[in-house]
């Protein structure tokens, strides 16, 4: 299996990014290439500072490629994207301000099993607490303390994961609507995965997580971040729990039309569209193009965009039926 192991960092170069670095250095299990995505507000080329040049010093020794992306600063979501479409089997994702014990990497390898879609271990912050004190990582029980943040004394299965894990790479997206504070981001994208069918598992290893006050989600005081993300994820997961599908008409009345032609719709099916007097008198549930953009990116149900980028062709109605297979599924 190739790991690629990802950091997204921000405003932490004298901080604790030098420790996240060394600690994947210093694993048993060593990954095929460390990328850092760099999204600090000033960037620098790490390889003039001594103490950076002497840490990809080490990674060469240890035969670990690495490289630094500079990054879009639009989040670490977009980086995790990024991480997640570079081709390798597996990445592992560690944050910036966490140190990994030595055997972390290959203890969460062990767990990657068939039909495993990730694997987290314990994310611990001194002082330590011992026991899980009514925690859950149930995605029903958000309020709940994670059970990550105790030590993990056996590996059990979980809804999602928390901070930093290893995950099968290329299956599932991460959300781009989401702020430049990304919560919910690593919630998100664990849950998917389950959707898909793979189990998402916690397993004993300890990775310190000193949540450094400085840098990363923590550089501005945005609040209203949170609650935009929030919002976000919380539409989102109405559809998960419902089942319900939506269909983005962001286009003409003809091309309405032109879509009923196309889709039998299922009872579930809520339509986003400028024109709900089309769907009047078919017991179909429809909503406006803005609600959609607060659920989903409605740029790929953009069916212009798609015959452009799969140099379509044929007819447009195939072109729906065929655009529509791809989106469920």
């Amino acid at each position: 299996m190739k790991i690629l192991c990802s950091i997204s960092t921000k405003n932490r170069y004298e901080t604790y990014l030098p420790l996240a670095i060394m600690s994947v250095a210093s694993q048993t299990r060593r990954p095929d290439k460390l990328i850092i995505y760099d999204d600090n507000d000033k960037p620098i080329d790490l390889r003039t500072v001594p103490i950076y040049r002497q840490l990809f010093s080490v990674l060469d020794d240890k035969k670990i490629e690495w490289g630094v992306v500079f990054g879009d600063k639009k989040g670490q979501s977009h980086n995790h994207q990024r991480a997640n479409m570079e081709g390798f089997d597996a990445v592992w994702r560690i944050d910036d301000d966490c140190f990994a014990e030595p055997d972390v990497l290959e203890k969460l390898e062990k767990q990657l099993k068939d039909g495993v879609g990730a694997v987290g271990s314990s994310i611990l912050t001194p002082p330590v607490y011992y026991d899980y004190v009514d925690s859950s990582n149930s995605i029903y029980q958000l309020d709940k303390p994670n059970k990550q943040w105790f030590i993990i004394k056996e590996t059990e299965e979980v809804d999602h994961l928390h901070c930093s894990f290893l995950y099968r790479a290329g299956i599932v997206s991460y959300d781009l609507r989401l702020s430049k504070k990304c919560h919910r981001e690593e919630t998100m994208f664990s849950y998917s995965l389950k959707l898909k069918g793979y189990k998402i598992i916690i397993t004993p290893g300890i990775t310190w997580h000193f949540k450094s006050e400085t840098g990363g989600i923590r550089s501005d005081n945005n609040n209203t971040d949170y609650e935009h993300d929030e919002k976000i994820f919380r539409d989102w997961l109405f559809f998960q729990e419902t089942g319900k599908k939506l269909y983005v008409l962001n286009c003409g009345v003809g091309d309405n039309y032109m879509f009923l032609q196309t889709i039998e719709l299922p009872k579930n099916a809520v339509v986003a569209t400028c024109y709900p007097w089309v769907y009047e008198g078919m017991g179909v549930e429809t909503i406006s193009i803005a609600d959609a953009k607060q659920v989903c990116d409605i740029d790929k149900y953009d069916i212009y965009k798609w015959c452009i980028d799969n140099k379509w062709k044929g007819t447009l109605i195939e072109a729906y039926k065929k655009l529509y297979e791809n989106i469920n599924s």
